[in-house]
């Protein structure tokens, strides 16, 4: 949380636009960081429900991840959102609704 405070502080301050990645388990649990995210103007991303490695899980977990993680978006967005990112894979960018990258991540 303090990181991503200080991501939000940082864009602020110079201008930026970002994108937060949050996933399911994380966003509910800290609804006031996701609301001044939004309110400080990085767009907010779906990153799985619980940050499993993609590759390990089974189709349908894959599908709940992803679900999971898009309906914890609903209350803060309004929509399960328009961006992707799985959790544990090597994919370096962001997929929109159709799976075209659209926004190359940073560590």
């Amino acid at each position: 949380a303090s990181r991503t405070r200080a991501h939000c502080t940082a864009g602020r301050a110079n201008g930026a636009r970002s994108m937060l990645f949050a996933t399911g388990d994380w966003l509910p649990a800290n609804p006031a960081l996701g609301h001044r995210t939004l309110a400080e103007g990085p767009e907010l991303g779906n990153h799985t429900k619980s940050h499993q490695s993609m590759r390990k899980l089974s189709r349908a977990q894959v599908h709940a991840e992803i679900a999971g993680g898009g309906q914890a978006l609903v209350p803060f967005v309004g929509t399960i959102g328009k961006w992707f990112r799985p959790s544990g894979t090597d994919v370096p960018n962001a997929r929109d609704g159709a799976g075209r990258a659209k926004v190359q991540a940073w560590y």
